[in-house]
């Protein structure tokens, strides 16, 4: 058995499935008829067409909905979660304002119960100042390897010497070249990787090789 890592997971759209939500909601209140494919990039003024303030004020406005608390686990999440914790130490790392943490960890304990370390807020959605990068989160925490499905978090954090594991979405398919940076096409993906040995695998063996 090799080393215990410390993993850094995002939260939207690797834990909790918050594009799908949003479009729906968008197009329910605003008049679009979006698909998530559509969404091709992070920066929704792109896709909704209005002002950066618009933007945040919409997505703000999402995330006091009923709509948003009651969004699903990512698919496979919660067992792929669950066997990655047996071995590993995991921690939570989102952007999202820190006054939201009450019902974020209310929506953890419900889907991901007694799962994390810590669950960290940087603010990055916030609009205020007490925002922490990625990056930094990541090394007050010793994180070895962290989970986003944002490039600019995944290139943060690569820059700063930690692997990093984007998890393919249709908005960060430009994402650029990099040495610590590896896409991951959904939960069983990061579990090959991280747990499951690819000559097992080959093989079609049973059994499991851990890092």
């Amino acid at each position: 058995m090799k080393e215990k890592k410390i993993i850094g997971i995002d939260f939207d759209d690797v834990l909790l499935n918050f594009n799908d939500s949003l479009v729906e909601y968008h197009n329910a209140n605003y008049g679009t008829t979006l698909a998530r494919h559509e969404c091709v990039d992070f920066d929704l003024t792109n896709i909704w067409k209005c002002t950066r303030e618009e933007n945040m004020r919409r997505i703000l406005e999402f995330y006091e909905t009923e709509m948003h608390w009651n969004s699903p686990p990512v698919s496979e999440a919660q067992e792929s979660v669950r066997k990655l914790r047996e071995t590993h130490e995991l921690v939570v790392i989102t952007s999202r304002p820190e006054r939201l943490k009450e019902k974020t960890l209310k929506w953890l304990e419900n889907y991901f119960p007694n799962t994390f370390e810590h669950v960290f807020f940087t603010n990055q959605f916030s609009g205020n100042e007490n925002v922490v990068d990625k990056a930094t989160a990541c090394k007050r925490f010793k994180v070895n390897i962290f989970i986003d499905d944002h490039i600019d978090n995944a290139v943060n954090v690569a820059d700063n010497g930690i692997d990093a594991y984007l998890f393919d979405t249709p908005w960060n398919q430009k994402a650029p070249e990099h040495p610590k940076i590896t896409r991951v096409f959904g939960w069983p993906d990061i579990l090959k990787k991280l747990i499951i040995s690819p000559t097992y695998i080959s093989q079609g063996k049973e059994g499991a090789e851990t890092l």
